[in-house]
């Protein structure tokens, strides 16, 4: 679907050209940000782009904002700069690339992520907004996807009651459960839910096309 307009979170117009924020293409207008990106083995060769997005994101905000990054890995959840949503100085959002940055070695890009523990962080933050980036949030491939599906869901519901919205990044590869066997869409991928359970903006962003088999 077309791309819901950025949520204002009821600021003054001064306030909303201040802390307009962009990333990938999605944007917002909110004081206090969480990133959560998926950082496993299925995005290994997106990572760099990744992070260099975060950058130019980071940059641009200013230091009235907060933030915070949360990274589900092959190891686990992960957050960055702490475990509280923390000033957008020069200084925090160096420190937070210098973190993330692929040769620092404190994101490890294998094995599979698990996206709720990560969700359910971000939203004991209680930020005005999220950006989440995943290819499609879930690994299609297990026997139990649809009871992931259903469990991220209630994750979203239950932690978005307070009113945070989620924008949604989905990044190289749409959920193949959406569609059917011809081709067809048949239901909204699991990243367009969430954004429309939270009132987000859905984006998809495809930066690598890979050849037909």
């Amino acid at each position: 679907p077309a791309a819901a307009s950025a949520p204002s979170f009821e600021l003054s117009l001064n306030d909303a050209a201040e802390f307009d924020t962009n990333f990938f293409g999605s944007g917002g207008n909110a004081k206090n940000i969480v990133f959560v990106v998926e950082a496993d083995g299925s995005i290994i060769s997106d990572y760099p782009q990744i992070v260099n997005e975060l950058g130019k994101t980071l940059r641009s905000m200013t230091e009235k904002q907060r933030f915070s990054i949360i990274v589900f890995d092959g190891e686990g959840t992960k957050q960055t700069p702490s475990r509280n949503l923390e000033r957008a100085t020069a200084d925090a959002k160096a420190k937070a690339l210098k973190w993330l940055a692929p040769n620092a070695g404190n994101v490890v890009t294998t094995r599979t992520g698990n996206p709720v523990n990560a969700l359910e962080r971000a939203f004991r933050l209680k930020p005005d907004l999220i950006f989440l980036l995943s290819q499609n949030l879930y690994n299609p491939g297990r026997s139990q996807y649809e009871l992931e599906r259903e469990e991220i869901i209630t994750a979203v519901t239950r932690g978005s009651r307070g009113g945070i919205v989620v924008n949604t990044i989905e990044f190289n590869d749409l959920d193949k459960l959406a569609f059917d066997a011809q081709g067809k869409k048949v239901r909204l991928t699991l990243m367009e839910e969430i954004a429309e359970i939270t009132g987000g903006e859905y984006l998809a962003v495809t930066t690598n096309v890979l050849p037909d088999e």
